[in-house]
C-alpha cells in the first residue's frame, strides 16, 4: 500500500495522471483493507490533486473531502488517544499520591509505636526501680527492726543484771 502511494506520487509529478489515479485507487484498497487510515488519507489527498490536475474537479472534491473526513476522524482519534493518555496520568499521578500518604501515615504510625514502646519500657524502668526501693526500704525496716529487737533483748538483759549488780553491790554494802 505504500509503495503504491508512492508510486502514484511519483506519476503524479511526473504529469502522468491516469496512472496517478490508477495507483491511488489500489493505494487506497490495499490500505482499507489493513486499516492504514494515514495511507487513505494521503492516498485521498494524493488523487484530489491528481483529479484536480485534469479537470475532474467533482471528483477531486469527493476525493478531498473523503481526505478531510479522515483526517478530522485521525485528529479526533489522536485527541481522544491524548485526552485518554492525561485520566490515565492523572489516575496514575492521583494513585501515587495516594500511596505517598499511605506512605507517610505509615511512617507516622510506626514513629508514634516506637514512641509508646519507648514510654512503655521507661514506664517499665521505673516501675523496677520503685519496686527495688520498695523491696530495699522493707528490707532495712526488718533489719533495724530486728536490730532494734536485738537491742531491746540485750538492753533487757543489761538491765537485769545491772539490777542483779545493784542488788548483789546493795547486799555488799548492807552486809
Amino acid at each position: 500500500a505504500y509503495t503504491l502511494l508512492r508510486l502514484a506520487d511519483v506519476y503524479r509529478y511526473n504529469g502522468i495522471q491516469t496512472k496517478a489515479v490508477e495507483s491511488y485507487h489500489k493505494s487506497i484498497d490495499y490500505s482499507s483493507k489493513v486499516g492504514l487510515n494515514d495511507l487513505i488519507r494521503k492516498a485521498y489527498k494524493g488523487l484530489s490533486e491528481a483529479k484536480g490536475s485534469v479537470g475532474d474537479y467533482k471528483n477531486a472534491y469527493i476525493s478531498l473531502a473523503n481526505y478531510i473526513r479522515i483526517s478530522d476522524s485521525l485528529f479526533n482519534i489522536r485527541k481522544i488517544s491524548e485526552a485518554t493518555k492525561i485520566e490515565e496520568d492523572i489516575k496514575t499521578e492521583t494513585h501515587r499520591q495516594e500511596l505517598q500518604t499511605k506512605d507517610i501515615e505509615l511512617v507516622k504510625r510506626k514513629e508514634l509505636l516506637s514512641q509508646q514502646r519507648q514510654k512503655q519500657i521507661l514506664l517499665y524502668i521505673v516501675i523496677v526501680l520503685f519496686l527495688g526501693i520498695i523491696v530495699y526500704a522493707f528490707t532495712v525496716f526488718f533489719q533495724k527492726k530486728k536490730a532494734n529487737e536485738e537491742l531491746a533483748q540485750q538492753k533487757d538483759k543489761l538491765e537485769s543484771q545491772n539490777k542483779i549488780s545493784d542488788k548483789q553491790a546493795r547486799d555488799f554494802k548492807d552486809s
